[in-house]
C-alpha cells in the first residue's frame, strides 16, 4: 500500500464471512476494522493504489467503500444490477477513477465522480460469469477471467474506463 507518496509494504486487508480485517504495521496482527463491516460475506477487496486506507469491498450485499481503513463504511451498490459479485478492481485514472465489478452478468463499472451509478462495461466481453478482474496500469490492459469462456483482455483500457456509455437506438 501507499499513502502520502510513501510505500507501506506491511499493509494487508483480508475478508471473511465475519468481516474485514486490516494490518498496517510490520509484524502486526490482522484486526477487525474499527467499525464492523456491514456488508456480510466478503468476496473481494480492492485498494486505491495511492492510498491504502481507501478501499472498496465486494460482498454478498453489494459494494462498500471506506476512506479511512474501515473506521466508516459507505454503501456504493446504488443501481448495480450485477448480482452475485465475485470480484472488484480499482482502476486509477487520474482525477476520476473507475471501480469495476465482475459477477453473474459480466462486468459493471462505476466512475468515482458519480458514486452508486453503475453501468455495464466491456464491449467485446462475453456475457458470462466473471470471477476475476485485473487492471494493469503500466500496460493499460484489463483482464477478465470468466467461467467457461476463458480469459479476455481489453487493450488500451484507459480509453474507455471513464467514458460514459452511449446507447444508440435505430428504427
Amino acid at each position: 500500500g501507499r499513502s502520502g507518496g510513501m510505500d507501506n509494504p506491511d499493509v494487508l486487508y483480508a475478508g471473511t464471512e465475519n468481516g474485514v480485517f486490516v494490518r498496517s504495521t510490520p509484524g502486526g496482527t490482522l484486526n477487525p476494522t474499527s467499525t464492523v463491516f456491514p456488508g456480510g460475506g466478503v468476496a473481494d477487496i480492492a485498494l486505491d493504489p495511492n492510498d491504502w486506507q481507501h478501499a472498496f469491498v465486494a460482498s454478498s450485499t453489494g459494494v462498500w467503500e471506506t476512506t479511512n481503513a474501515g473506521n466508516s463504511w459507505v454503501n456504493r451498490t446504488g443501481n448495480l444490477g450485477n448480482s452475485n459479485i465475485r470480484t472488484i478492481e480499482f482502476a486509477e485514472q487520474g482525477a476520476v477513477d473507475t471501480i469495476l465489478v465482475g459477477g453473474l452478468t459480466g462486468v459493471s463499472r462505476m466512475i468515482t465522480d458519480d458514486p452508486g451509478d453503475w453501468h455495464e462495461y466491456g464491449q467485446f466481453l462475453p456475457n458470462a460469469v466473471v470471477y476475476d478482474l485485473d487492471f494493469d496500469a503500466g500496460d493499460n490492459v484489463l483482464i477478465a477471467g470468466t467461467l467457461g469462456r476463458g480469459a479476455w483482455k481489453i487493450t488500451n483500457a484507459s480509453d474507455t474506463l471513464t467514458t460514459p456509455g452511449l446507447v444508440r437506438v435505430n428504427g
